[in-house]
């Protein structure tokens, strides 16, 4: 009634743009905003936003960049101390989970967990005891992270099914690339470890091998009588999953 009351100079000429419009531009302007929060607290909302934004948007994509951003920064309290303790722990796992969930896709998601371990964990378990590309990965935090690690690769590994008729090799490679990362990270594990470590391992671990005895071992068997050479890439992989579990 208030717009038919107005005169014709004065009501909207145009009409407002379409919702997928508005969704992309407002989620274009959070994802800017990275470099606004100066507490860890406020980070989390604004990445939880973001990432309801990027739903409604259909830019699965967009939080893993923000979340990355905020990963790659160094938290500190109003006195100048690194953030620590459980809830700066929990922050830092959702983070990390958005930041691995940007693209499902197999090969992606084993790429990104490998990055994390080796630039991440790796440097804190040493010596250094810090790592200077991934600050939000310390002593205090490297259980959670290991964890979310752990799980997110896991969760992938169970989507491999051995099809007789399917591309051999190539189910053969999906599962080599999870092996050898698994490997890697239960042997990082020589270096330092915590509780929250050791029991991620017996818990994720136990699943990763379940899977392995009903999934990979047939593949295993069908390619063992292949022959040579992929006898041998057998053999070869078999002894770096009992890696996994010494």
């Amino acid at each position: 009634a208030f717009l038919a009351a107005l005169p014709p100079a004065t009501r909207l000429s145009t009409p407002p743009p379409p919702l997928p419009s508005l969704l992309d531009s407002a989620l274009t302007y959070l994802s800017s905003l990275c470099s606004t929060p100066v507490t860890v607290s406020v980070a989390a909302v604004h990445l939880s936003l973001v990432s309801a934004m990027a739903q409604l948007a259909g830019r699965q994509g967009e939080p893993g960049g923000v979340a990355m951003r905020y990963l790659a920064r160094d938290w500190r309290s109003e006195d100048g101390e690194r953030e620590k303790g459980s809830r700066y722990c929990r922050q830092v796992e959702a983070m990390l989970g958005v930041y691995l969930q940007q693209d499902t896709s197999y090969t992606a998601l084993l790429a990104r967990v490998k990055v994390v371990q080796e630039q991440g964990v790796l440097p804190v378990l040493g010596e250094a005891r810090e790592s200077e590309l991934w600050p939000t990965v310390t002593r205090s935090t490297v259980g959670s992270v290991f964890k979310t690690l752990l799980a997110a690769t896991v969760t992938q590994v169970k989507k491999l099914t051995y099809k007789s008729s399917g591309d051999l090799d190539s189910q053969f490679c999906q599962w080599l690339a999870a092996v050898e990362l698994v490997a890697r990270m239960t042997s990082s594990l020589k270096e330092w470890r915590s509780l929250a470590m050791l029991g991620a391992l017996l818990k994720f671990g136990r699943q990763f091998l379940d899977h392995f005895i009903r999934q990979g071992v047939p593949l295993l068997e069908r390619q063992f009588k292949s022959g040579a050479r992929r006898r041998t890439d057998c053999l070869a992989l078999i002894k770096k999953i009992q890696t996994c579990t010494r």
